[in-house]
């Protein structure tokens, strides 16, 4: 079996490319998917519904896409990994595929052990450059340099990045799973669609510019009222629980907030060193829909499948695994990560003026 975990924002032709490539590489295998919900890693709402994504997803190849918890997918690349991981050990997943710009798997997991034992030599250099105002991801790159001779540019770049997470996830969880990587094709944030694989980032943009018609788009903007509101009327002593907020984060935010009239704006005036972008947008979600900790996944929240991503289902089922098909029948009541996801299906749909409760009315494809 093959797990992959992906957010699909959107669904496009070299995600097709990764799950031929793969089951091309593996064999007749069944390809099951880890999926970000209604808001993705990079802090935004995700730009088409989770049913939608989910649905393309089985057209294009796949046999099950089962939903990556909120709580999991609004983190750090490294506890992303971890959730995304941990969903795929619990469908069964024996081989681990990602598409990246280094194909070379023992490189990755050696990038992969470093991170997960931190020696000392990588840990120093990390320090240092932390001291010396350096962002996070840029320190770890450095950190990285120091204890691997030659470390070839392709290996630190994003989706290798976030491949040697996955590889560090799957050691933290011991999963006994093989690592597939792909050759990515075409580059993460290239902005042409005017190429043969075009990328997420370039569809995306040509979406919202009205480039490329799509329907049911999902912006951000569109509730950048409810976000700043929400910042504004919070007390600050409330914020400061929050899930990836550190010292002083708060009182940035209520003050941006006080100025701010767009989310781009609100954003731009939190940014510091040590905080990017990416980083402030995701508080800012684990904010308004009250996530306060990382958690692992409890549970396979399905979102669409076909029948040999069904007879999946029935081997995880009968391994332990909790399968949740159905929204009604889950017992949510504690406020928890299954609550969360709602929560978030339902403010995303704001961005349409959409009804609440989409998780209890629409059907598993």
């Amino acid at each position: 079996m093959i797990g992959i975990v992906a957010e699909f924002n959107p669904f496009h032709k070299g995600h097709r490319h990764l799950i031929e490539t793969a089951r091309a590489l593996t064999g007749d295998s069944t390809v099951v998917c880890a999926m970000s919900g209604s808001m993705v890693q990079r802090g935004d709402v995700a730009i088409f519904d989770k049913w939608q994504r989910a649905r393309a997803a089985i057209d294009g190849g796949a046999d099950l896409v089962a939903e990556l918890p909120a709580v999991c997918v609004l983190q750090s690349a490294e506890n992303f990994a971890l959730g995304g991981v941990r969903l795929l050990q619990m469908l069964g997943a024996d081989n681990l595929c990602f598409g990246c710009e280094c194909d070379d798997a023992d490189l990755l997991k050696e990038i992969a052990k470093i991170r997960l034992d931190e020696p000392t030599e990588y840990k120093t250099a990390l320090k240092c450059a932390l001291n010396d105002g350096i962002g996070y991801p840029k320190a770890c790159e450095i950190a990285l340099k120091t204890c691997i001779t030659g470390l070839p540019d392709e290996a630190l770049k994003p989706n290798s990045t976030l491949a040697a997470s996955y590889i560090t996830a799957a050691m933290h969880l011991g999963a006994d799973m093989e690592f597939v990587p792909i050759k990515r094709i075409g580059g993460y944030h290239d902005e042409s669609t005017d190429v043969l694989y075009p990328s997420a980032t370039a569809i995306r943009k040509a979406v919202m510019s009205g480039q490329m018609h799509a329907d049911g788009v999902y912006d951000i903007e569109k509730i950048s009222a409810l976000i700043i509101g929400f910042f504004r009327l919070t007390p600050t002593e409330k914020l400061s629980g929050i899930c990836g907020m550190e010292p002083g984060m708060a009182n940035r935010m209520k003050k941006a907030a006080a100025k701010a009239g767009s989310v781009a704006e609100f954003v731009e005036n939190c940014i510091s060193k040590r905080c990017t972008a990416h980083r402030i947008r995701r508080v800012m979600l684990c904010a308004l829909l009250g996530i306060t900790e990382f958690e692992l996944p409890s549970y396979v929240r399905v979102l669409a499948f076909n029948e040999k991503g069904a007879e999946a289902l029935r081997c995880a089922k009968a391994n332990g695994a909790d399968i949740v098909t159905k929204a009604a029948r889950y017992n949510f009541a504690d406020g928890g990560m299954f609550q969360k996801d709602i929560l978030a299906t339902d403010v995303a749909a704001l961005c349409l003026a959409k009804e609440a409760g989409r998780d209890f009315t629409t059907q598993i494809f």
